[in-house]
């Protein structure tokens, strides 16, 4: 039992809520479950499963494609969903407080995960449309600038909230985490530099070609790569000639390189490598 599971029985406990507190944590290990089936129906590795001071986290190993993910994603809020419908048929014979709470429980936490910021489950929905589009790194940009906009504007109506309700902190409470895993992003971006160079974001069958020119760094092409195309990139040199640098090229010269290489030293990287090959 970790730390924060005893911190928070105890608290309940002295605030005498510790079985609300029971009913919201079953409801947040069956959607977390929910997201755990899904993953071992389609074979998706993942790294763990804890609990933190505001639920729990399920964590995936490597990244998935965007299809795969938003599957998993909303297995959670249908568990909410269909644990909510099973309260209110139950409240149809039985209407005790526990009973009552439990449906408001579960129809909070179903809103409350499709909200489209990190960490919620709407979150990484709204990341995944946006990796279609303009690629994997890409993504975690615009979600951590959406979240943290988001996350601003709910923690300005929690404060009006509770000046309005006489001390009612509830919306300043689940605003938290948001900013919690906004700061916790640059780790999970760095995860998924790490999946991205090592080659295992490409689309095998849809080709987009872009066109550049030689001075361009190729960090701004690496930030692109998505699971929704494979990238060859059209690359003109100072001299007016067109070179061909497929994705998988890029990632290697950029390993023995950097981010910060421009597409003509990419391309120069690979011209030199084949003349060496061929001496």
């Amino acid at each position: 039992m970790s730390r924060w599971c005893i911190l928070l029985i105890f608290v309940a406990t002295l605030l005498g809520i510790l079985p609300h507190v029971i009913i919201v944590y079953i409801s947040v290990a069956v959607h977390e479950c929910a997201h755990l089936l899904v993953c071992k129906a389609m074979d998706v590795p993942t790294k763990h499963m804890r609990m933190l001071p505001y639920g729990m986290e399920l964590k995936l190993d490597h990244l998935v494609p965007p299809l795969v993910h938003m599957t998993i994603c909303i297995a959670g809020p249908l568990a909410n969903l269909a644990l909510f419908c099973v309260g209110r048929f139950v409240m149809l014979f039985a209407s005790h407080g526990y009973i009552v709470f439990f449906v408001g429980a579960n129809f909070i936490l179903l809103v409350f995960n499709l909200i489209p910021c990190i960490p919620m489950d709407g979150g990484e929905i709204l990341r995944c449309v946006f990796s279609l589009r303009w690629g994997v790194l890409n993504s975690y940009r615009m979600i951590s600038a959406v979240s943290y906009v988001l996350g601003s504007a709910l923690f300005l109506f929690g404060m009006l909230f509770a000046y309005h309700t006489g001390g009612n902190i509830t919306v300043l409470i689940v605003s938290l985490p948001v900013f919690v895993n906004i700061s916790g992003m640059k780790v999970t971006y760095m995860y998924a530099v790490r999946d991205v160079m090592s080659g295992v974001v490409y689309h095998p069958c849809r080709i987009k070609v872009l066109t550049a020119e030689s001075r361009e760094r190729s960090g701004s092409f690496v930030r692109r790569i998505s699971f929704g195309y494979s990238m060859v990139i059209l690359v003109q040199m100072d001299g007016g000639e067109i070179h061909i640098l497929t994705q998988k090229q890029l990632l290697d010269a950029v390993k023995q390189k950097n981010t910060f290489a421009t597409l003509g030293e990419c391309v120069e990287f690979f011209e030199e490598l084949y003349y060496n090959r061929c001496i």
